[in-house]
């Protein structure tokens, strides 16, 4: 870390990791976690932290080569020094992220984000997480004057598609050619080459430019690697491009340009979410022992419990706002970890909503699951009960209490109901949700990925299975003309 990076960075942590229902006390000696083996936990992990730091030494010295010799084993740990750089000396690029951001909302007032898998998953779980639930219902001067948002190119859904550019054209016949009426796009693809982002793109663009081909460009944007077709198709039109990083893999890619961009179109202060990031990180670096670092040990303790069958990991989320949050954490695991026939099967819900559908499975199924509430403190917003209409004989027990104390109460409820039973649990809980401790949680997440793929002996870079669904499906298309 260079010095004007280090004067910005804190080396700070707000999130607490609550694991009492991973405890042999609490739950039994299957899953639960022993004095002796809490004893055992540090030296291992303290062992591996300095192993990742010397990785990302020689990665960056351009040493990867003696470490991974497979195309398909990236050494891709470049995500852990992005938030400091891009507030230190790439702070630059933030900058220009930030001026394209703007110009793209002042143009058009509507946005659309085309990416699939990690090219959009950080930009959605931003978007649900941090604005407001109906965003775009509201009017544009109760949106911080931004555009709406939308979200295609993530699949070959033809009726989304289809619905999508109708909305558009009839705001378009509306409003005409102005901001109101107009869109723009951000074209997001690392290699340049995601069929189901590039048809979209294809179908949107020319709609694009029938919106008005003198200021084409400034309603354009292209996120991509630096090689490949759609940075030269984006070179030739001379259309403003910003780089996803070698060294970033597309699942870890939420804090650079992929994410920030439109996480600054949507209006979100982009530093805060760097410098959560950033601080975390130093944090993170600074604390190889579990017992001080949320993000080790957390990973120690999913290891611990997929070692003992737990080999589905549920994510529950307390907030509809954190739903595309854990969409984008499940693709992190999936991808990361399963390899070689391992790695837990990761599932996100959303409580209390699933605790009327999949708790029967949690409480009384297959004892092979480990359930993380994730949990915000502070909701910042939210409704007093004022009374009661099916039952009033409940009145006394519920009207006048938040709607965040009858969830706290359900979470409490919850965790002792499944721990009775020698069902494993625990809490990761940050204050607010906030673009700060945004950029924490996710960048502890990702960090604590990283660990659990070491602890199991799995790369945890690449997804060399992704790419079997790609060659038989450009296999087909090239065996089958069009109908």
């Amino acid at each position: 870390m260079a010095d004007d990076e280090r004067d910005l960075i804190s080396g700070t942590n707000a999130l607490e990791l609550d694991w009492a229902g991973l405890q042999v006390e609490r739950v039994g000696p299957r899953f639960g976690i022993t004095p002796d083996e809490r004893a055992t936990l540090a030296p291992c992990i303290c062992a591996l932290h300095e192993q990742i730091q010397q990785e990302r030494v020689d990665a960056a010295a351009g040493r990867s080569r003696l470490l991974r010799d497979s195309p398909d084993e990236p050494l891709d740990y470049g995500f852990m020094d992005m938030p400091a750089r891009l507030l230190g000396v790439e702070s630059a690029l933030s900058q220009r992220i930030q001026d394209l951001a703007d110009q793209l909302a002042e143009e058009a007032d509507a946005h659309v984000v085309l990416g699939i898998g990690g090219s959009y998953q950080g930009a959605q779980a931003l978007f649900d997480a941090l604005l407001p639930t109906y965003f775009n219902e509201l009017p544009r001067q109760e949106r911080g004057n931004r555009p709406r948002i939308y979200f295609e190119g993530n699949n070959v859904d033809g009726l989304a598609l289809h619905d999508l550019r109708q909305l558009l054209d009839v705001r378009y016949h509306r409003y005409g050619a102005t901001p109101a009426g107009r869109f723009s796009l951000n074209v997001i693809s690392k290699s340049g080459r995601t069929l189901e982002t590039e048809v979209a793109f294809s179908v949107l663009r020319e709609r694009l430019r029938a919106q008005g081909l003198q200021d084409y460009s400034r309603r354009l944007v292209v996120t991509t690697g630096a090689e490949g077709p759609l940075a030269q198709a984006a070179r030739e039109d001379a259309v403003p491009t910003l780089p996803v990083p070698d060294n970033v893999g597309g699942r870890y890619s939420v804090l650079t340009a992929v994410g920030l961009l439109p996480a600054a179109v949507m209006g979100l202060n982009i530093r805060q979410l760097l410098q959560g990031a950033a601080d975390f990180q130093a944090y993170c670096d600074a604390h190889p022992d579990p017992t001080d670092n949320p993000a080790w040990l957390y990973a120690a303790l999913h290891v611990r419990a997929y070692e003992r069958g737990a080999t589905t990991r549920v994510l529950a989320v307390w907030t509809r706002r954190l739903e595309a949050l854990g969409r984008w954490y499940d693709q992190l695991l999936a991808e990361s970890l399963g390899k070689g026939e391992r790695g837990a099967t990761p599932l996100t819900i959303v409580a209390t909503r699933e605790l009327h559908s999949r708790q029967q499975q949690h409480q009384q199924g297959a004892r092979d699951k480990v359930i993380t509430n994730l949990l915000v403190r502070d909701p910042g917003r939210d409704v007093t009960v004022e009374g009661l209409s099916f039952d009033p004989r409940r009145a006394p027990e519920v009207v006048g209490r938040r709607l965040s104390e009858l969830a706290t109460l359900a979470v409490e409820a919850t965790n002792a109901a499944l721990n009775e039973d020698h069902r494993p649990t625990m809490n990761l809980c940050l204050p607010r949700l906030d673009e700060y401790h945004f950029g924490q949680l996710v960048q502890m997440l990702m960090n604590a990925t990283v660990m659990e793929g070491k602890l199991l002996g799995i790369w945890p870079f690449g997804q060399p299975g992704v790419e079997a669904y790609k060659r038989r499906w450009d296999e087909l298309l090239r065996s089958r003309p069009a109908a």
